[in-house]
């Protein structure tokens, strides 16, 4: 199985090739929640303006997703105080 530092690309690959059968005797049961009251909003972007978010937000050392709302928060409240 792959070790906890395997990159994600690395883990897929992994099981693109492996079967979890064949690993079931070192699996374990685990316990978690879910937060269902979390939604989440699908907004098409222009792809042009989806590789400048994300240019920006690696230049950040942040998610695009955390960089859009930081953006659309302060345009909003941006918004509000000119009313």
């Amino acid at each position: 199985m792959p070790s906890p530092d395997t990159t994600p690309e690395e883990i897929g690959e992994f099981w693109d090739i492996h079967s979890l059968s064949d690993y079931w005797d070192e699996t374990h049961e685990v316990d978690f929640q879910v937060n269902s009251k979390l939604k989440y909003y699908l907004v098409p972007v222009e792809l042009e303006i989806a590789e400048q978010i994300n240019a920006h937000a690696t230049e950040q050392g942040i998610s695009a997703e955390k960089l859009v709302n930081f953006w659309l928060r302060e345009k909003l409240k941006g918004m509000i105080t000119k009313k």
